[in-house]
Parts: structure tokens; sequence; C-alpha cells
């Protein structure tokens, strides 16, 4: 046997292998985004939920959220992308969760809702059964003087600097005679979970660079080939059994709370706060503030699925419903105190869900077409007042 032919033989057990690695990589480890984010709304645990969607197609919701494209917009930092249209998911022009801003009609009065996924409505099986679509409905119920514009300026992963910057950015878009910042969990959550030393693990960071990802990374050749051919095979099987280890890692976090950074994290979303009164003010509208409710601090009657959620939520954080809890009171009382007595209105969501018996949490702060119902009607009951009156 020639030398040629031996070593053409040796080697061919090897290319062999590599073909069927290159082919298994591809077939676990798809690269398109809509395969990608299938993948991660099958592993999501809330698609398990009975309660998660009325029509009963909740793998729909996750694989809508979980592709959704988004771009990179300077010191805002993350945002939706323009005119994404979705089975669940629609956005504008602007890439907020909403139809398209129109210029002010003679008769009309303008809400504007900001905050982060909650206030976007991440759980939500369409655009109308967000709080902004709820809200809206109401307010344009039995009223004949006016008609009223609830228009959705939120975004998931944002927090209270974020909101800042888009009231500032989009305002002479939105025009509006009232802002309610429907907000508290995010930056609730990095004070409890996060620190300096773990800024990559936080939902925002991922977001913000999924974000840049897109729109600000150069294509060069090698990411180009990437976008045809995507990695080999042999990565692709690594990188999917490196998830699948990470997600089935049990969590052991420790939750402390500490008094003094409560105060100096509270009084910088204060501030920002106030910041926003001081703009809206000037701009000729109102800013109403609103803590959204969430798992760890609700009276809500659990049923046993959502019991089952809130083990999942609280499972390896030692003392996380405390922990939050503390910090959370801290935050409300130093908003009452400061921000009513500056005649900007403080309301408490905790008690949304109290008398409410049917499941709606998905999540530690997300919620079903139901519970976004019943948020929306408990919201409208707090400001409905103020808002109906509007001049």
């Amino acid at each position: 046997m020639s030398r040629a032919r031996t070593i053409t033989f040796s080697l061919f057990p090897v290319l062999l292998l590599l073909v069927i690695l290159e082919i298994t990589g591809r077939v676990i480890y798809p690269f398109d985004i809509d395969a990608r984010a299938m993948i991660k709304a099958e592993r999501d645990p809330r698609i398990r939920l009975s309660y998660l969607s009325r029509s009963g197609d909740g793998k729909s919701i996750l694989f809508d959220v979980h592709r959704q494209p988004q771009r990179y917009i300077p010191f805002l930092g993350w945002i939706g992308a323009p005119n994404t249209d979705l089975p669940t998911i629609s956005t504008n022009s602007l890439g907020f969760r909403d139809d398209p801003i129109e210029p002010r009609q003679t008769d009309e009065r303008r809400v504007l809702i900001l905050g982060g996924s909650t206030a976007w409505g991440l759980g939500a099986s369409a655009n109308e059964y967000t709080v902004t679509g709820v809200m809206e409905s109401l307010l344009n119920q039995g009223t004949q003087a006016y008609n009223y514009r609830v228009m959705n300026g939120a975004y998931p992963g944002w927090q209270s600097r974020n909101e800042l910057i888009a009231l500032m950015e989009f305002y002479n878009r939105f025009d509006p005679d009232y802002v309610i910042v429907l907000t508290g969990y995010n930056d609730l959550f990095t004070l409890t979970h996060g620190n300096d030393g773990e800024l990559h693990t936080r939902p925002e960071s991922r977001m913000l660079a999924n974000a840049v990802d897109e729109s600000l990374k150069p294509m060069t050749t090698i990411r180009a080939l990437r976008k045809v051919a995507g990695s080999l095979g042999i990565w692709r099987i690594v990188i999917h059994f490196r998830e699948k280890m990470t997600l089935a890692k049990p969590h052991d976090g420790v939750t402390r709370y500490n008094a003094e950074t409560s105060s100096k994290v509270a009084s910088d979303i204060l501030d920002r706060y106030l910041a926003m009164a001081d703009y809206t003010q000037r701009h000729g509208s109102q800013l109403i503030i609103a803590l959204q409710p969430d798992i760890y601090t609700t009276e809500k009657a659990m049923t046993g699925e959502e019991l089952g959620v809130r083990r999942r939520v609280t499972e390896g954080w030692r003392d996380i419903e405390t922990t939050y809890g503390k910090y959370r009171a801290d935050l409300h009382q130093l908003l009452t105190e400061n921000l009513i007595a500056a005649g900007i209105p403080v309301i408490d969501l905790a008690g949304a869900f109290d008398g409410v018996q049917a499941p709606v949490f998905i999540d530690a702060c997300h919620l079903n077409d139901e519970g976004y119902y019943d948020l929306g009607v408990f919201l409208f009951k707090q400001v409905g007042d103020h808002l109906t009156a509007m001049r």
C-alpha cells in the first residue's frame, strides 16, 4: 500500500468523526435567531404553567419574548427594534410595544407609562392585554368629553436611570399630560442580588450586550462567515452542554440586608424621580410613581402552581424574601416622605392581588393576561381620578 493511501485511510475515521460532530452540532444548536429562541422558550420553566396564556399557547408568548429584536441607543442603552411584527408582540417606529405615536388630537388626553418588563407586559399575549392596553380601555369607558391615549414607554430590564433618559429622549414625541412610572423591581433586584463584581450576570447587562452586538459590532470577515455558516459543529456542542450544565447548576446565593447600602441606593433612585418630576413639571405634565407588585411581598393567596413559582424564584437565594422586602420598604418610605411632600403621588401596588383567587404570577414579577388586567384595574382605581380630572 502506498504512503498516500495509508495516510488517506488513516485520516478517514478522523474526517468522518468531524463530519458527524458538525452535523450533530448544527442539529442540537442551531444558530438562526428563531431556532435559538425556540430552544430558549422550551427550556423556560414558565412554559409549563397551565395559566400562562388565556389562549393556551404559552409557547408563542415565550418564543416571541426570546426572539424579539432590539437595538442600541447611546446613553439609554437598549430598546426594541422599530416596527417589529410578531404574533404576540408588535412595536411602533420608536421600538416601543405600542401603536404608532400620532400627533395629539384636539380632544385627546395623553398618559405615558414608563418602566421595565412589567410595564412593558412580559407574559401578555398581545399588546392590548398589557397594563397600557387595560388602562386605555378603562379610561375610555363612559366618557364623551375626551379620548384618552395611554402610551407604552417601557422596556424589559430598564431601571430608574433608563426611565429618566427615556423620558427626556422621547418626551416631545409622546407629549404626555401625565407620566406614570410603573417601577421598582429592577432597581431592587440589582440591589438584592448584584454587586460590582457580577455586572455580567445581571439581566440588563446581557440585554445591553445583545443590543450592542446587533447594532454596533463591525461586520468582520469572520463574523460574516458565522452569519452565513455558523460556528463549527464541535464548538456548538461545547456551548450546548455548557448551557445545560449552567441551567442544572443549583444557585447558592446569599442575600443580606445592608441598611447603609439601602439608604445610598434609595437616595439615588429618589434623585432620579425628583429630576423626572422637575422635567415633567417644566414641560406642563405631572409625574406619578407606582411601585409594582412582586411575588416576594404580595399578600395574595397563592394557588398550588403559584406556590411552585414562588419556590422556584426563591430557591438557592437565602433569605431573599426578607431581604427584598426590607429594601422595598426602605425605598417606599423614602419616596413617600420626599415625593408626596413635593406634590408627586406615590402609589404602592403591592396589594393589587390581595383579593384575587386566580393565578397571576408567572415568575417573580411578571404576570399573565389576567394578572395584567387586575393590575391595570387596581392602578386605574388609584390614579383614575387624577387622570379623568385633566383639563
